[in-house]
């Protein structure tokens, strides 16, 4: 529990006075107009330390700036992170988009996959065009059959669509 003794009654910027524990006030803004003791809740309204103002003094052993910066090298570790599992699956799917590819040549298929999308933990939907205007998946059965087996899963070949609703024709 906190002694009395902890507690101090400040000017905060802005000219309100509160009775607050020392370890809240993590700075002191000298600017004569509103000049006094900065807190958490006033340093984010104010953005004292993003503008870098010239009047700012940060109370450097406060907690607070050293758990700032913490979080700040986590944001970046969290940022990094998403940025290589982003790289990775892409280039997953560049690999999956290769395989299908392969098969499909393999069989002298007139298509062009552009897309293999996981649908749920047994099923991958292959995403293509080819020469002809219409729904044709029944005519690549033999490429869902054999990228299924390569993938132990079920596979539905979805012919793409333009804006209009139409079958894309390469």
């Amino acid at each position: 529990m906190s002694d009395e003794s902890d507690y101090i009654e400040v000017k905060i910027v802005g000219g309100e006075y509160l009775y607050i524990r020392k370890e809240n006030l993590i700075g002191f803004c000298h600017f004569p107009d509103h000049k006094g003791y900065i807190t958490k809740n006033v340093i984010k309204n104010k953005e004292c330390v993003k503008k870098e103002c010239f009047y700012f003094q940060k109370f450097d052993d406060n907690p607070y700036w050293a758990a700032l910066e913490l979080q700040k090298i986590a944001d970046k570790n969290k940022k990094e992170a998403a940025k290589q599992k982003k790289k990775k699956d892409q280039e997953k799917q560049e690999k999956l988009v290769e395989q299908a590819q392969k098969i499909a040549d393999d069989l002298e298929y007139t298509m062009k996959i552009y897309r293999v999308s996981k649908l749920d933990n047994d099923e991958y939907a292959v995403f293509y065009t080819s020469n002809k205007g219409h729904n044709d998946y029944y005519d690549f059965f033999e490429l869902a059959i054999r990228f299924g087996k390569k993938m132990k899963c079920k596979i539905k070949l979805k012919h793409i669509k333009d804006m209009n609703g139409n079958y894309v024709v390469m």
